[in-house]
């Protein structure tokens, strides 16, 4: 078949395609934000201030995170980890995967692993992760 009658064939079928010219501008999820890493701009936010269980993913990359901290000697397994009333409050509602962390008490990061883990704790995630915030932000995680 001669190269230019292909290529009618193709635009006709391309034509025929029921496919929208642009993006959607929404998002087929509860709740997303998209934010620039390196300016922290919000780039797209849909319901990104709607309070929602904390996403597996999110929980195996805390933990990897934590994972490394342990690794470079920076934590150890026994560090403690104090619960703000904030993280309490995550940690003790049913609509969250939870398990019952108490504001002001400490916990060894070696126990929110674990129940961030075997339980899926949204509240051993985010323990960890608010303690060691500052510290990720100073420091450029490297994902080599």
């Amino acid at each position: 078949m001669p190269r230019r009658l292909v290529s009618i064939i193709i635009i006709i079928c391309l034509l025929c395609l029921n496919v929208p010219a642009h993006a959607s501008a929404k998002v087929d999820s509860r709740a997303a934000i998209m934010v620039d890493a390196s300016t922290g701009q919000i780039i797209y936010e849909q319901n990104a201030n709607q309070a929602l269980p904390i996403a597996s993913i999110t929980k195996l990359l805390t933990v990897a995170v934590i994972h490394d901290e342990l690794q470079q000697h920076v934590i150890t397994s026994t560090t403690k980890v104090k619960v703000t009333p904030e993280i309490a409050a995550i940690s003790n509602n049913p609509a969250y995967s939870s398990i019952g962390l108490l504001a002001g008490q400490s916990y060894p990061v070696i126990e929110l692993l674990n129940a961030a883990l075997v339980k899926s704790a949204d509240g051993a995630t985010a323990a960890p992760s608010m303690t060691l915030l500052l510290r990720w932000n100073r420091r450029q995680l490297s994902w080599d």
